[in-house]
Protein backbone atom coordinates (compact mmCIF):
# COMPACT_ATOMS: atom_id res chain seq x y z
CA UNK A 1 0.00 0.00 0.00
CA UNK A 2 1.57 3.32 -0.89
CA UNK A 3 -0.02 6.64 0.90
CA UNK A 4 0.54 10.44 0.55
CA UNK A 5 -0.52 12.72 4.01
CA UNK A 6 -1.46 16.13 4.52
CA UNK A 7 -3.26 18.21 7.40
CA UNK A 8 -5.82 20.45 6.52
CA UNK A 9 -7.41 23.04 8.82
CA UNK A 10 -6.68 26.47 10.67
CA UNK A 11 -5.07 25.09 13.61
CA UNK A 12 -1.69 23.58 14.24
CA UNK A 13 -1.22 19.77 14.13
CA UNK A 14 0.39 18.10 17.24
CA UNK A 15 1.63 14.63 17.61
CA UNK A 16 -1.32 13.50 18.85
CA UNK A 17 -3.78 14.26 15.71
CA UNK A 18 -0.97 12.24 14.16
CA UNK A 19 -1.69 8.97 16.14
CA UNK A 20 -5.29 9.28 16.16
CA UNK A 21 -7.74 8.66 13.00
CA UNK A 22 -10.70 10.27 14.65
CA UNK A 23 -9.55 13.84 12.36
CA UNK A 24 -8.68 11.40 9.54
CA UNK A 25 -10.39 11.81 5.66
CA UNK A 26 -8.72 9.05 3.66
CA UNK A 27 -9.21 8.94 -0.03
CA UNK A 28 -8.82 5.17 -1.47
CA UNK A 29 -8.07 5.30 -5.02
CA UNK A 30 -7.14 2.03 -6.85
CA UNK A 31 -7.62 0.47 -10.61
CA UNK A 32 -10.37 -1.32 -11.51
CA UNK A 33 -8.67 -4.51 -13.14
CA UNK A 34 -6.61 -4.50 -9.99
CA UNK A 35 -9.42 -5.15 -8.05
CA UNK A 36 -11.33 -7.18 -10.41
CA UNK A 37 -8.34 -9.01 -10.28
CA UNK A 38 -7.52 -10.30 -7.18
CA UNK A 39 -9.95 -13.30 -6.55
CA UNK A 40 -9.22 -12.86 -2.61
CA UNK A 41 -11.00 -9.24 -3.00
CA UNK A 42 -14.26 -10.73 -4.10
CA UNK A 43 -14.44 -12.71 -0.68
CA UNK A 44 -14.88 -9.34 0.85
CA UNK A 45 -18.66 -8.47 -0.48
CA UNK A 46 -21.63 -9.66 1.57
CA UNK A 47 -24.76 -11.11 0.26
CA UNK A 48 -26.33 -7.76 -0.73
CA UNK A 49 -23.41 -6.92 -2.51
CA UNK A 50 -23.52 -10.58 -4.73
CA UNK A 51 -26.99 -10.45 -5.05
CA UNK A 52 -27.09 -6.23 -6.56
CA UNK A 53 -23.99 -7.70 -9.17
CA UNK A 54 -25.84 -10.80 -10.29
CA UNK A 55 -28.39 -8.00 -11.88
CA UNK A 56 -26.41 -6.04 -13.91
CA UNK A 57 -26.44 -7.37 -17.26
CA UNK A 58 -22.45 -7.12 -18.77
CA UNK A 59 -19.19 -8.35 -17.17
CA UNK A 60 -17.46 -4.51 -17.12
CA UNK A 61 -20.54 -3.33 -15.32
CA UNK A 62 -19.97 -5.99 -12.74
CA UNK A 63 -16.28 -5.68 -12.37
CA UNK A 64 -16.72 -1.28 -12.08
CA UNK A 65 -19.88 -2.06 -9.43
CA UNK A 66 -17.50 -5.09 -7.38
CA UNK A 67 -14.24 -2.56 -7.42
CA UNK A 68 -16.01 0.21 -6.17
CA UNK A 69 -17.67 -2.15 -3.30
CA UNK A 70 -14.53 -4.11 -2.53
CA UNK A 71 -12.62 -0.90 -1.99
CA UNK A 72 -15.59 0.78 0.00
CA UNK A 73 -15.48 -2.34 2.80
CA UNK A 74 -11.66 -1.96 2.83
CA UNK A 75 -11.67 1.60 3.59
CA UNK A 76 -14.30 1.19 6.11
CA UNK A 77 -12.61 -1.68 7.55
CA UNK A 78 -9.03 0.37 7.47
CA UNK A 79 -11.21 3.20 9.37
CA UNK A 80 -12.21 1.02 12.32
CA UNK A 81 -8.88 -0.32 12.83
CA UNK A 82 -9.63 -3.65 11.40
CA UNK A 83 -12.36 -4.14 14.12
CA UNK A 84 -14.88 -5.31 11.58
CA UNK A 85 -13.37 -7.41 8.83
CA UNK A 86 -14.41 -6.22 5.45
CA UNK A 87 -17.09 -8.76 4.44
CA UNK A 88 -19.07 -7.79 7.95
CA UNK A 89 -20.30 -4.00 6.86
CA UNK A 90 -23.83 -4.02 6.36
CA UNK A 91 -24.16 -1.38 3.62
CA UNK A 92 -27.76 0.62 3.20
CA UNK A 93 -28.92 3.14 0.61
CA UNK A 94 -30.44 6.88 2.64
CA UNK A 95 -33.48 8.18 1.42
CA UNK A 96 -31.13 10.08 -1.01
CA UNK A 97 -29.80 7.53 -2.29
CA UNK A 98 -26.41 8.13 -0.74
CA UNK A 99 -24.42 4.98 0.54
CA UNK A 100 -24.70 4.76 4.22
CA UNK A 101 -23.46 2.29 7.50
CA UNK A 102 -26.05 0.18 8.60
CA UNK A 103 -27.63 2.00 12.17
CA UNK A 104 -26.30 -0.81 14.61
CA UNK A 105 -22.64 -0.56 13.11
CA UNK A 106 -20.03 2.32 13.64
CA UNK A 107 -20.96 5.71 12.74
CA UNK A 108 -18.27 6.45 9.20
CA UNK A 109 -19.44 8.49 6.80
CA UNK A 110 -17.97 7.79 2.86
CA UNK A 111 -19.20 8.55 -0.64
CA UNK A 112 -17.94 6.27 -3.65
CA UNK A 113 -16.93 6.96 -7.09
CA UNK A 114 -16.04 5.41 -10.42
CA UNK A 115 -15.04 6.33 -14.20
CA UNK A 116 -13.94 2.56 -16.42
CA UNK A 117 -10.93 2.16 -15.08
CA UNK A 118 -10.62 3.86 -11.32
CA UNK A 119 -12.46 4.00 -8.02
CA UNK A 120 -12.33 6.65 -5.63
CA UNK A 121 -13.37 6.01 -2.05
CA UNK A 122 -13.29 8.90 0.66
CA UNK A 123 -14.16 8.05 4.10
CA UNK A 124 -14.23 9.93 7.75
CA UNK A 125 -15.43 9.04 11.30
CA UNK A 126 -15.67 12.84 11.78
CA UNK A 127 -16.46 14.24 8.84
CA UNK A 128 -19.41 15.01 6.24
CA UNK A 129 -17.68 13.75 2.81
CA UNK A 130 -18.07 14.20 -1.07
CA UNK A 131 -16.21 12.85 -4.01
CA UNK A 132 -16.17 12.68 -7.78
CA UNK A 133 -13.61 11.21 -10.07
CA UNK A 134 -14.00 11.99 -13.98
CA UNK A 135 -11.68 10.96 -17.03
CA UNK A 136 -10.43 14.25 -18.41
CA UNK A 137 -9.83 13.07 -21.99
CA UNK A 138 -12.77 13.38 -23.00
CA UNK A 139 -14.82 16.27 -25.71
CA UNK A 140 -17.57 18.42 -23.81
CA UNK A 141 -20.26 19.83 -26.09
CA UNK A 142 -20.51 23.51 -25.43
CA UNK A 143 -24.35 22.93 -24.84
CA UNK A 144 -23.25 20.62 -21.98
CA UNK A 145 -21.31 23.62 -20.47
CA UNK A 146 -24.16 25.60 -20.61
CA UNK A 147 -26.33 23.99 -18.98
CA UNK A 148 -24.23 22.73 -16.52
CA UNK A 149 -22.25 25.99 -15.56
CA UNK A 150 -23.55 28.61 -14.35
CA UNK A 151 -22.76 32.37 -16.50
CA UNK A 152 -19.61 33.37 -14.73
CA UNK A 153 -18.43 30.28 -15.32
CA UNK A 154 -19.29 30.19 -18.98
CA UNK A 155 -17.53 33.90 -19.18
CA UNK A 156 -14.53 32.27 -18.04
CA UNK A 157 -14.41 28.96 -19.22
CA UNK A 158 -15.22 30.91 -22.91
CA UNK A 159 -11.86 32.51 -22.51
CA UNK A 160 -10.24 29.41 -22.88
CA UNK A 161 -8.92 27.06 -25.76
CA UNK A 162 -10.96 23.87 -26.40
CA UNK A 163 -8.63 21.49 -24.92
CA UNK A 164 -8.08 23.97 -21.50
CA UNK A 165 -12.18 24.39 -22.08
CA UNK A 166 -12.41 20.42 -21.70
CA UNK A 167 -10.09 20.25 -18.43
CA UNK A 168 -11.26 23.18 -16.38
CA UNK A 169 -14.45 21.64 -17.20
CA UNK A 170 -14.25 18.51 -15.98
CA UNK A 171 -12.51 20.11 -12.69
CA UNK A 172 -15.58 22.28 -12.16
CA UNK A 173 -17.71 19.19 -12.77
CA UNK A 174 -16.13 17.14 -10.54
CA UNK A 175 -15.84 19.76 -7.35
CA UNK A 176 -19.75 19.96 -8.15
CA UNK A 177 -20.74 16.58 -8.14
CA UNK A 178 -18.50 15.95 -4.83
CA UNK A 179 -20.33 19.16 -3.43
CA UNK A 180 -23.73 17.57 -4.41
CA UNK A 181 -22.94 14.46 -2.68
CA UNK A 182 -21.66 16.09 0.51
CA UNK A 183 -24.65 17.52 1.18
CA UNK A 184 -26.81 14.40 0.42
CA UNK A 185 -28.71 15.75 -2.63
CA UNK A 186 -27.15 14.33 -5.92
CA UNK A 187 -28.32 14.70 -9.39
CA UNK A 188 -31.02 16.68 -8.06
CA UNK A 189 -28.77 20.04 -7.52
CA UNK A 190 -28.94 22.09 -10.43
CA UNK A 191 -25.30 22.31 -11.12
CA UNK A 192 -25.88 25.77 -12.73
CA UNK A 193 -27.11 27.36 -9.42
CA UNK A 194 -23.52 26.50 -8.07
CA UNK A 195 -20.88 28.45 -8.62
CA UNK A 196 -16.89 27.80 -8.25
CA UNK A 197 -14.28 30.02 -8.93
CA UNK A 198 -12.02 28.54 -11.66
CA UNK A 199 -8.78 30.03 -10.02
CA UNK A 200 -9.36 28.76 -6.75
CA UNK A 201 -10.62 25.92 -5.13
CA UNK A 202 -13.94 28.10 -3.41
CA UNK A 203 -17.42 27.71 -3.84
CA UNK A 204 -19.02 31.28 -4.05
CA UNK A 205 -22.48 30.47 -4.14
CA UNK A 206 -24.32 27.45 -3.50
CA UNK A 207 -27.83 25.81 -4.66
CA UNK A 208 -29.90 28.63 -2.84
CA UNK A 209 -28.27 31.36 -4.74
CA UNK A 210 -26.37 33.15 -1.45
CA UNK A 211 -23.00 32.03 -0.07
CA UNK A 212 -22.83 28.57 1.09
CA UNK A 213 -23.76 28.43 4.96
CA UNK A 214 -21.23 25.62 5.51
CA UNK A 215 -17.73 25.75 5.87
CA UNK A 216 -16.70 23.20 3.26
CA UNK A 217 -13.07 22.21 2.18
CA UNK A 218 -12.22 21.39 -1.35
CA UNK A 219 -8.98 19.10 -2.56
CA UNK A 220 -8.53 17.94 -5.97
CA UNK A 221 -5.41 15.64 -7.56
CA UNK A 222 -4.65 14.05 -10.72
CA UNK A 223 -5.11 10.45 -11.15
CA UNK A 224 -3.30 8.51 -13.93
CA UNK A 225 -4.17 4.79 -14.72
CA UNK A 226 -2.92 3.16 -18.14
CA UNK A 227 -2.25 6.03 -19.80
CA UNK A 228 -5.26 7.94 -19.08
CA UNK A 229 -5.54 11.53 -16.84
CA UNK A 230 -8.61 11.57 -14.21
CA UNK A 231 -9.54 14.23 -11.99
CA UNK A 232 -10.79 13.89 -8.88
CA UNK A 233 -12.57 16.31 -5.79
CA UNK A 234 -13.13 15.82 -2.50
CA UNK A 235 -16.06 17.79 -0.34
CA UNK A 236 -15.19 17.95 2.99
CA UNK A 237 -18.42 19.53 5.42
CA UNK A 238 -16.29 21.08 8.30
CA UNK A 239 -18.42 23.08 11.55
CA UNK A 240 -19.05 26.84 10.12
CA UNK A 241 -16.81 27.50 13.59
CA UNK A 242 -13.89 25.19 12.53
CA UNK A 243 -10.50 26.17 14.27
CA UNK A 244 -9.03 22.14 14.36
CA UNK A 245 -7.18 20.62 11.53
CA UNK A 246 -7.57 17.14 10.10
CA UNK A 247 -5.50 14.50 8.17
CA UNK A 248 -6.35 13.82 4.64
CA UNK A 249 -4.30 10.32 4.02
CA UNK A 250 -4.26 9.62 0.17
CA UNK A 251 -3.62 5.62 -0.19
CA UNK A 252 -3.83 3.17 -3.28
CA UNK A 253 -3.79 -0.43 -3.07
CA UNK A 254 -1.57 -1.14 -5.77
CA UNK A 255 2.24 -1.76 -5.08
CA UNK A 256 3.50 -3.34 -8.04
CA UNK A 257 5.97 -0.77 -10.11
CA UNK A 258 3.86 -1.30 -13.31
CA UNK A 259 3.01 0.89 -16.26
CA UNK A 260 -0.67 0.66 -15.33
CA UNK A 261 -0.71 1.32 -11.71
CA UNK A 262 -2.63 3.98 -10.51
CA UNK A 263 -0.57 7.04 -9.01
CA UNK A 264 -1.79 10.04 -7.36
CA UNK A 265 -0.72 13.30 -6.83
CA UNK A 266 -1.96 16.34 -5.20
CA UNK A 267 -3.32 19.38 -6.89
CA UNK A 268 -0.93 22.43 -6.73
CA UNK A 269 -2.32 25.97 -7.13
CA UNK A 270 0.04 28.73 -7.78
Amino acid sequence: MKSWRKSIGLADLNADDLVSNENHVDVWIASVDRLASVAAYWEFLGNDDTALLSQLTTSSGREISGAARILSRIGLSYASGWRIEPRAWRIRSSPNGKPAVADDQPNVNFSVAHTNLVVVVAISKAYQIGVDVETVEQIIPRDVIAAFCCHDEQVALNKLSAQCMAREFVRLWTLKEAYAKLIGAGHSVDFSSLKFSIDSLQLLQDESGDLPERLTHFETMWVVNRGTLNHVSLAIGLPVSYRGRAVLQVMTLDDRNESNSVLQMPNISL
